[in-house]
């Protein structure tokens, strides 16, 4: 079903479409080419274990405005969790270069939607390799 529910979110997505394979060497590609990150924020990026369920990358050459990496969660099949949430807001706040962008559907591909990561990206904090993701008093902290 989360096949099906990617191809369908990919012919509403204005781009290439979303692949299923290939993430980390595009993220690797991306933190390897973006000066404004350190060695801390480069290391603890790399080491994700998230994988999301399609992705994509526009960069100039493809016509886009600027470079952009998309990943798509596909809402049924594997909820988004707070950590997972806070890891691409703080991708998103780490790239200088990069517009990280999260897209969510319904397990069907449908109601494709673009999450705001600026507002979550208000919520993380970073310290000693750890990514603290908070709101209000609740504190939630992944390694």
């Amino acid at each position: 079903m989360e096949e099906l529910a990617v191809y369908v979110a990919s012919s509403a997505f204005d781009g290439p479409g979303f692949h299923r394979s290939g993430w980390r060497d595009a993220l690797h590609d991306v933190l390897a080419r973006d000066e404004g990150l350190d060695d801390e924020q480069r290391a603890f990026l790399s080491k994700t274990r998230y994988l999301p369920d399609g992705w994509c990358y526009l960069d100039l050459k493809s016509g886009a405005p600027h470079e952009s990496l998309h990943a798509l969660e596909v809402e049924d099949t594997s909820k988004l969790c707070r950590d997972k949430m806070a890891w691409y807001a703080y991708l998103w706040e780490a790239l200088d270069n990069v517009e990280v962008c999260l897209w969510v559907c319904d397990r069907y591909g449908l109601n494709l939607r673009r999450l705001p990561l600026d507002i979550y990206a208000d919520c993380i904090d970073m310290k000693r390799g750890t990514l603290s993701f908070s709101v209000g008093k609740a504190v939630q902290t992944i390694e």
